[in-house]
């Protein structure tokens, strides 16, 4: 499986990949601090699931999620970050977004998450 981690926040994605990689030993994690090269890499690679930081520069989680599945309309998406950075997309999440998870994160929460998703 692939799974490509977007965020802004470096900290942010070192812990992501920690709780994936326990999760999900198997799974090559591929990790981007900029949106846009994010959604290049996933235009030019196919990938199978996508967590996106709800809040970054140049293009925010759901917009990016919502490129990459012009590509990849199968693909999972997570917007990720704390709960004031997804306040503001509670009402607007769309179907494009599978699902949600708040920072800090914990290996419990991304696996009821993933299974929860027939992941």
């Amino acid at each position: 499986m692939k799974i490509l981690t977007v965020a802004n926040h470096i900290a942010i994605l070192e812990e992501l990949e920690k709780e994936l990689s326990a999760v999900s030993p198997g799974s090559e994690i591929i990790r981007e601090t900029d949106a846009l090269m994010a959604g290049k890499y996933a235009f030019n690679h196919e990938v199978d699931i996508v967590f996106a930081e709800a809040d970054m520069k140049r293009m925010n989680g759901l917009q990016l999620i919502q490129f990459v599945r012009h590509k990849h309309p199968d693909v999972k998406s997570f917007l990720i970050g704390t709960d004031e950075d997804l306040s503001g997309f509670w009402g607007v999440v769309s179907e494009d977004v599978t699902g949600i998870l708040t920072y800090p994160f914990m290996k419990k929460t991304i696996q009821d998450t993933l299974r929860k998703n027939g992941l």
